[in-house]
């Protein structure tokens, strides 16, 4: 992990609708950088809009990322890891994403 990732770095976890080339985030969650690993609790309560929440969702994508802003848009260098999982409302749903991917756009 690069120094400035380190020390300045945001935690930054999303839920997005699978498959789609315009995928919106459905929920997100923001936090200084934890010592990692670390449990994050995804539910409607962190939706992005009244519109769109994870609640509309079947089946997603989590991406966690260690983000250089707190943004919910990835940048190059920032590191993350992805992890897809189909969802049922009012199920929890378990999912462990290991991040291992520089990001290169």
């Amino acid at each position: 992990m690069s120094r400035a990732l380190a020390k300045a770095g945001q935690f930054v976890c999303v839920c997005q609708r699978c498959c789609w080339a315009e995928s919106y985030a459905a929920a997100v969650v923001r936090m200084p950088l934890p010592d990692l690993p670390v449990t994050v609790v995804l539910s409607d309560e962190q939706a992005m809009t009244s519109e769109y929440s994870l609640s509309d969702l079947t089946d997603v994508v989590v991406t966690a990322r260690v983000s250089l802003d707190q943004s919910a848009e990835t940048r190059s260098g920032e590191l993350q890891g992805q992890a897809q999982i189909s969802i049922r409302v009012g199920e929890e749903n378990e999912l462990a994403v290991i991040i291992d991917q520089e990001v290169t756009n």
